[in-house]
């Protein structure tokens, strides 16, 4: 996060080191992947999960580079493929419908690319928290659901690599701590929360 403020900070290069930015990840990178499903009224200030009527993060790293971040999904064309909900590799739904995972959100970039990635692109693969919010809810389970979302998001980044992906920026985890989620149970919840992160 801080690398992504540090580029968003910054004036931008006379020419960018990236011809493209492409976005993977949940709620913290989407930039209006459900906005279709919503009624046109609000979308401007529904439409995403973190900033509304604001940018997100990839949205300033893409006007950083002069790229785009614009969403891609539910009829969309844009280079940010990430979708509030999302997790790594498990299915899951939120409250405006399916959202899909990380991974297969790399292989419909793939997909749609020939299988190609563009060498000349910053990729930003950024993941993870809906699972910690998941191995939350079902502790006997947690380390099965970790061990599984690192190991799919490492495939992640790699099937991105050797589809030809130079530059992969990959995020640290928020503390879920600080999430309204476990906020509401107090101290203990709270720890509970960072403890996952």
């Amino acid at each position: 996060m801080a690398m992504a403020i540090a580029i968003a900070a910054t004036p931008a290069m006379a020419e960018s080191a990236f011809d493209q930015t492409v976005f993977f990840g949940d709620s913290l990178t989407d930039s209006g992947y459900y906005n279709p499903l919503l009624p046109a009224a609000s979308r401007a200030v529904t439409g995403k999960f973190t900033t509304n009527p604001g940018w997100v993060w990839a949205e300033y790293v893409g006007d950083h580079f002069g790229t785009s971040a614009a969403p891609n999904g539910n009829g969309q064309t844009g280079d940010n493929y990430a979708a509030g909900g999302a997790r790594i590799q498990a299915s899951s739904v939120s409250a405006l419908g399916a959202a899909p995972s990380v991974t297969s959100q790399i292989n419909t970039y793939l997909t749609a690319n020939g299988g190609r990635a563009n060498p000349n692109a910053l990729y930003t693969v950024w993941g993870g928290a809906n699972d910690l919010l998941a191995a939350s809810l079902a502790p006997a389970q947690a380390q099965a659901i970790i061990g599984s979302a690192v190991t799919a998001q490492v495939g992640a980044v790699a099937a991105l690599q050797n589809a030809g992906a130079r530059y992969v920026m990959v995020p640290t985890i928020p503390d879920v701590g600080l999430t309204p989620r476990f906020r509401a149970g107090g101290a203990v919840g709270m720890a509970q929360g960072t403890g996952a992160a």
